[in-house]
C-alpha cells in the first residue's frame, strides 16, 4: 500500500494521483463519481504498475462473466476507488479505469434487466403456487 511503496514517482503518476484524490474529496462531500480511463493517459505500463501498487489491494472483487465484454473490477486499499479492466472476445484487456464511486455503475443492476426479471419472478411464482 502507500506507507510501503517505494517506487519512483513521476510527475504524471503524482498528478494522476492528486485528481484521484480529488475526486475521492468529491464523492466523500458530494457524492460525485468519476471515472479516470488509465490507458488513454500518457502513462507506461510501469507508471500504471505504480499507481496500482500505491492504491494496493482490497477486500472487494466484482466481475461481469459476459462472453462478449468480461470486466473486472478490484477495490484498492481504499474502499470507492476501484480498478476496473476491460477485456475484448480474446480476453485481451482494451480498457483501464480508476473509478472513484461507491460500485463501479456498470456492475449495477440495470433497470430494464429488473423489469424483465420481475415478471420472471412473478410468473415462476404463480405457476408454483
Amino acid at each position: 500500500m502507500a506507507e510501503e511503496n517505494q517506487e519512483p514517482r513521476t510527475s504524471l503518476v503524482q498528478a494522476v494521483l492528486a485528481e484521484v484524490c480529488q475526486a475521492y474529496a468529491a464523492l466523500q462531500e458530494h457524492g460525485q463519481e468519476q471515472t479516470f480511463f488509465l490507458d488513454k493517459l500518457p502513462l507506461t505500463a510501469e507508471e500504471r504498475q505504480v499507481i496500482s501498487d500505491f492504491l494496493g489491494q482490497g477486500k472487494v472483487t466484482i466481475k461481469i462473466e459476459d462472453a462478449l465484454e468480461p470486466v473486472q473490477w478490484r477495490e484498492t486499499a481504499f474502499s470507492g476507488i476501484w480498478h476496473g479492466v476491460y477485456c475484448n472476445l480474446q480476453d485481451t484487456p482494451v480498457l483501464e479505469t480508476l473509478e472513484i464511486a461507491w460500485y463501479p455503475q456498470l456492475a449495477a443492476a440495470q433497470r430494464q434487466d429488473v423489469a424483465k426479471d420481475s415478471q420472471r419472478l412473478n410468473m415462476w411464482l404463480s405457476e408454483q403456487g
